[in-house]
């Protein structure tokens, strides 16, 4: 039985294929001549709402993720592009090394012995980077910061997500690298944490490190918060190491979120950037959909808090779902399972097809029907590692005309925060073998 493609995406990664989108836009095309790729260079002052496209920039030629759908996101960082940074002149703070450090950044440290300079400012991949190197012996083991901005607004128990890209070269033994971040109120200094990460050097666009971490709801007052990578180094161990910097973030979200949004440049203060909205409307969607049976099969990723929804699909007669006269697939809280809410009349029916849960940033494949007249609802979902399939005969009619599809949120909230590869419904309810066997295959 055909199925009406509410949305598809597909990358070719066979020998001597090309990856290619079908009905697909591309938002900020952009040819640069030259070896290296530029930052983007916006041709118009008009905002342009067009649909994102997420590849996978570890897989040549890159895969096709799929649409990509995140909720409203601040970088707090206010200067995420290193603007006034040179490797030309003035002087950082390190022992007269060269270069100038960006506005609102701080590059320092007590250790003697050692020297540290902005050696580069330069584009890798479409990033702008910063390059600081340190060399010398240090004549005692301590702390060198990179700090990105030291005053930035958080309030106590919000979450952060804390992400920049680092690639790291040259002799490093003895140095260990951690992701710091440091909360503050009006008396000062409250608290802090660090994580110690391992930087490749590898290519920076697929080197995005990031951390999440909750600000304690006590005390009830912490106001200002200072991201920043701490570089240890050890007394009498040689070094000689470049630590690339590119794109700091730093999110503090409202609603649950379980990984950093993608990059958002800001130059002299916080940017935010618009919730990706995907709605479909109409006066009446009968002719295709079908009130008395139906299939919806989706494949997705999200990183939506382990706590949190996300919406998948929605449809309802009015502009918003609302728990009334609506269908939803959902990825939910208590591990991030799959969940197909049938709703009519004020009566619902949840059903999830234990055990099928999905971890944050892992891809789920997801298949459910119903019919009035078989009074018969099933859903299937599949994980990389977990199966989950269930159906009940909840005698449930759904009785009334569509107007409206949601596609990865509900319109302001439960964003998905991932991507959607496909996206199909059949007018018809396919047999229980039938989901199943979607579910459990790539398509």
């Amino acid at each position: 039985f055909p199925s009406h493609d509410i949305f598809y995406i597909y990358g070719d990664t066979t020998a001597g294929g090309t990856t290619g989108t079908s009905n697909a836009y591309i938002w900020g095309a952009q040819v640069t001549a030259g070896l290296n790729l530029l930052p983007y260079v916006p041709t118009t002052s008009t905002a342009v709402f067009s649909p994102r496209f997420d590849y996978d920039s570890l897989t040549s030629p890159a895969t096709a993720k799929g649409l990509l759908i995140e909720g409203q996101a601040t970088n707090l960082i206010r200067n995420s592009m290193m603007n006034a940074a040179s490797n030309v002149s003035g002087t950082t703070s390190i022992n007269a090394g060269r270069g100038t450090i960006p506005n609102f950044w701080t590059f320092s440290t007590s250790v003697g012995g050692i020297t540290g300079n902005v050696a580069l400012v330069g584009v890798e991949s479409g990033l702008t980077f910063c390059d600081y190197r340190l060399f010398g012996t240090p004549s005692s083991t301590g702390n060198v910061l990179i700090q990105f901005d030291t005053n930035m607004a958080v309030v106590s128990g919000r979450t952060t997500i804390r992400s920049s890209y680092l690639k790291l070269t040259g002799t490093s033994s003895g140095v260990t690298i951690r992701k710091g971040l440091e909360w503050s109120n009006s008396a000062g200094f409250v608290g802090n944490t660090h994580q110690d990460i391992s930087v490749g050097s590898g290519s920076l666009i697929n080197q995005r490190y990031q951390v999440r971490t909750p600000m304690p709801a006590t005390p009830a007052d912490i106001s200002k918060a200072n991201s920043y990578i701490l570089l240890q180094v050890t007394s009498g161990t040689p070094i000689d190491l470049t630590l690339r910097v590119a794109g700091p973030q730093f999110e503090a979200p409202t609603s649950g979120r379980g990984r950093a949004s993608s990059f958002i440049p800001t130059f002299t203060s916080t940017v935010t950037k618009a919730a990706d909205i995907v709605t479909i409307t109409g006066s009446n969607f009968s002719s295709f959909f079908n009130a008395n049976q139906g299939t919806f099969v989706a494949s997705t990723t999200t990183s939506v808090d382990p706590l949190g929804y996300a919406l998948i699909m929605g449809v309802a007669p009015v502009g918003i779902i609302n728990g009334t006269n609506s269908i939803e697939l959902y990825q939910s809280g208590g591990g991030n399972q799959s969940r197909f809410n049938f709703d009519t009349a004020g009566v619902s029916s949840d059903m999830y097809p234990q055990p099928g849960f999905a971890a944050v940033n892992t891809s789920i494949k997801f298949a459910a029907t119903y019919s009035s007249s078989l009074s018969l609802r099933a859903v299937a979902a599949r994980t990389p590692s977990n199966y989950g399939f269930v159906a009940n005969t909840i005698p449930i009619t759904y009785n009334t005309s569509i107007a409206y599809a949601y596609i990865g949120s509900r319109g302001n909230d439960l964003f998905l925060d991932g991507t959607i590869k496909s996206l199909k419904y059949y007018s018809k309810a396919l047999s229980n073998s039938a989901i199943q066997n979607l579910a459990n295959t790539a398509y």
